[in-house]
């Protein structure tokens, strides 16, 4: 390894743990470098296992270890609604009002399930737009609660596939998604 390469690999590792200092203690971080038709050329540093990495990822894209999707465990996946409401944003109340309406078991998704309909290769919106081709470029709300306001929630922004804090009385978008049971082939 040249010289100049462990001293980019030495300023990496101090940053990183100036990092990690910000999160719980113990929390892991891995650092991926990708050159695009370079295999070769990829680099990676990291304090986690690479098995741990990998279900990190695997449950981030809503795969369980088989590689299928799902966002949930092996029995039981997530189903998605349309865009509700003709697409347009509304305050949180109206959102969860909007989910309930669906009937048994519709709900807001999590940031996490959400987050499992994001395509980053793509914006505007960072989406896969053949599977959910009514996705606006807009915030959408879940049910996960910002832990420094209770009136707070997560929400997804697909015009760049980024995840943001919004206070109740904002505006976003609404997808609805149930939890169903897998069936066997």
């Amino acid at each position: 390894m040249s010289d100049r390469l462990i001293e980019v690999e030495q300023d990496v590792e101090a940053r990183l743990n100036q990092i990690a200092d910000n999160f719980k203690r113990g929390a892991k971080i891995t650092l991926i470098v990708r050159t695009p038709g370079n295999d070769d050329a990829d680099f990676i540093m990291t304090t986690d296992q690479p098995r741990d990495i990998r279900a990190a990822l695997d449950r981030r894209l809503g795969r369980d270890q088989s590689g299928s999707n799902s966002s949930m465990s092996e029995s039981t996946k997530i189903e998605w609604s349309n865009t509700l409401l003709d697409g347009k944003c509304v305050k949180r109340a109206e959102a969860e009002a909007a989910a309930a309406a669906l009937g048994e078991g519709w709900r807001l998704p999590t940031v996490d399930e959400l987050q499992t309909i994001l395509d980053r290769s793509r914006h505007s919106p960072a989406a896969d737009t053949d599977r959910f081709p009514d996705t606006q470029s807009e915030p959408y709300w879940t049910s996960t609660p910002c832990a420094w306001d209770s009136d707070a929630r997560w929400v997804v922004l697909f015009h760049y596939g980024y995840v943001l804090d919004y206070d109740g009385s904002l505006r976003a978008c609404v997808r609805a998604c149930r939890e169903v049971p897998e069936v066997a082939a």
